[in-house]
């Protein structure tokens, strides 16, 4: 009785969300190698040097006079170059490299706006909060499906092995019904984890920036590189990531900072500075998180498979190319067994 009453609600709700589904798995395969793909573009240096922020940023600012400061990424064992995001006044963003060995400007291809548009798009629709609760609601719903078809799946007299059958002959509502219950099952316990992170992530979208954790010291960061020796002074076993730029003043205002080789512990950490007079403002370190934001920060290196190296991207890429194969299969499951006429329809819904 359980499965009968599962069947019409796994069917519409898998044809309802099915066009988003696909959308975000695809989007979330692409992202996996984001930072791989946007270094193909860079040219790569002989012997990387210690530069200065100021220079990189005097290099940026008199190379694009028309772009503002965003962000900056620093470099990585990946890129070994910093990546830095800008902006102009109609909102165009720009990606542009600066080469640590001779601070040289090199602006990335589209390949990597392209990557960056879709992390915008994969994290909120490019609705802002509207967005994120689309994609909440989303993950409640692939979770329904994985757990609803598991249990539509389970076997009840046979083997687990004979349940799961991948005909190439026959019928195709035969053929498709078996490809999609038998692929469906082994995505079920591949997807659940990357569902309930991204829930975790999405409902964290609604809640207050995290609570800082640690007293800041009395002093003052007057320049962008004073506020970046400051960092590594008060962190020195993390390495910074990233910075971002206040928009009126220019000068950095959040600096984040994360655990070489990061861990299955939240691999974030924020410096906020005022940007005007260059104090310290808050402090979030990861070892001191607490509550719903410890959970974010244990999701998020998962769901973003920063974890497990390449075994774990490619278990995630696999995951997504199944997911995308199964609805496809699910989607043309349905159009086989969709009713012909309206008399057939008639006589199928009274049973």
């Amino acid at each position: 009785m359980v499965r009968e009453s599962l069947i019409p609600w796994h069917r519409r709700l898998a044809l309802t969300f099915a066009a988003l589904l696909l959308v975000q798995v695809l989007t979330g395969v692409m992202l996996v190698f984001r930072e791989e793909f946007s270094a193909l573009g860079l040219p790569r240096a002989n012997e990387a040097r210690p530069i200065s922020m100021l220079a990189v940023e005097n290099a940026v600012r008199s190379a694009y006079p028309s772009f503002r400061l965003e962000a900056a990424q620093f470099p990585s064992p990946i890129t070994r170059d910093y990546v830095l995001k800008l902006h102009d006044s109609s909102h165009k963003l720009l990606l542009v490299a600066v080469d640590p060995t001779d601070s040289s400007t090199h602006e990335l291809g589209s390949i990597a706006s392209v990557l960056e548009g879709l992390r915008v798009f994969h994290e909120d629709l490019w609705l802002g909060q509207s967005g994120r609760a689309a994609l909440c609601l989303e993950a409640i719903c692939l979770l329904f499906l994985a757990i609803s078809g598991l249990i539509l799946w389970w076997p009840r007299r046979t083997a687990i092995f004979k349940s799961m059958r991948l005909p190439t002959r026959g019928p195709a509502r035969t053929v498709l019904f078996w490809w999609h219950r038998t692929l469906g099952s082994i995505l079920a316990f591949l997807i659940i984890p990357s569902a309930v992170t991204g829930s975790i992530l999405a409902v964290g979208g609604f809640l207050p920036s995290w609570t800082p954790n640690v007293t800041p010291p009395r002093q003052r960061a007057p320049t962008d590189d004073d506020r970046v020796a400051v960092a590594r002074a008060l962190f020195q076993t993390l390495s910074v990531r990233e910075v971002r730029f206040d928009a009126a003043s220019g000068g950095i205002k959040r600096i984040v900072l994360r655990e070489p080789g990061v861990g299955l512990r939240a691999p974030i950490t924020d410096i906020n500075f005022n940007p005007a007079t260059g104090s310290i403002e808050s402090i979030v370190a990861a070892q001191h998180l607490k509550g719903y934001d410890r959970v974010w920060a244990w999701g998020f290196p998962i769901h973003s498979a920063q974890v497990g190296g390449y075994c774990l991207r490619a278990l995630l890429v696999a995951t997504g190319v199944v997911a995308a194969g199964v609805a496809t299969l699910g989607v043309g499951l349905w159009w086989e067994r969709r009713p012909r006429s309206a008399q057939l329809a008639s006589l199928r819904s009274r049973g």
